[in-house]
């Protein structure tokens, strides 16, 4: 279920802009989702297929859950090298407003090498309701291979989807994508995680909450 090569990580990475002082990301994801409509033939991994976040910033599957009113949630987790405390926190110590809009990662205040999803620390949760259907697009752009496991879910209906590499999958090589798609099987706060290396002590994790009809 490899979906397509990428291109090439250096397209994606930009550096400080000295002429107005803004300091730019680190990561484009705004060309990432340009090279994958590209590079995606069949269109089924456009940006626009994706749910989209509500004025609040919610994403359309964090709602209040309804019998027998299923969704299919789709998500895009991109992995990423990156550093706590690094250059995007500059502007945070004496504004502590610009660190949403610089996407810092202060963490314990110590430059260190971390792996992000998405550019966040922890990686951003997935919240759904019982008995919808999850769709995950992962999107490698370490220099090492990857997979993500969804801990806690029994993955009755699709053991292939499990995550775990050189078991039920082989790990998402550099440059390279992947989809999960399954059903949330069972109510409760589970998460996420990448069982490759130690890649989970370097952030690879998030919550995963999926929630049941009140």
């Amino acid at each position: 279920k490899i979906i397509e090569h990428i291109g090439r990580e250096e397209n994606v990475t930009t550096t400080a802009n000295a002429t107005d002082d803004k300091l730019r990301l680190a990561v484009d994801f705004e060309q990432i989702s340009r090279n994958l409509d590209t590079a995606n033939h069949n269109h089924y991994l456009k940006s626009a297929n994706f749910s989209v976040a509500d004025n609040k910033g919610r994403h359309s599957c964090e709602r209040r859950c309804q019998n027998n009113q299923p969704l299919t949630c789709y998500y895009r987790l991109v992995m990423h090298h990156y550093q706590a405390s690094n250059a995007e926190c500059e502007h945070c110590f004496n504004n502590a407003a610009a660190c949403p809009q610089q996407q810092c990662i202060y963490g314990d205040g110590v430059y260190t090498p971390i792996i992000a999803i998405n550019q966040m620390l922890p990686a951003p949760p997935i919240e759904v309701c019982v008995d919808d259907t999850v769709v995950v697009d992962v999107i490698n752009y370490l220099t090492e291979p990857i997979s993500i496991h969804w801990h806690g879910m029994p993955m009755f209906r699709t053991p292939e989807m499990d995550g775990a590499p050189f078991v039920t999958q082989y790990p998402i090589q550099p440059a390279e994508g992947y989809r999960y798609q399954f059903n949330a099987e069972r109510v409760g706060s589970v998460w996420y995680n990448s069982p490759v290396g130690l890649q989970r002590n370097m952030g690879v994790g998030g919550s995963f909450i999926i929630r049941q009809p009140i």
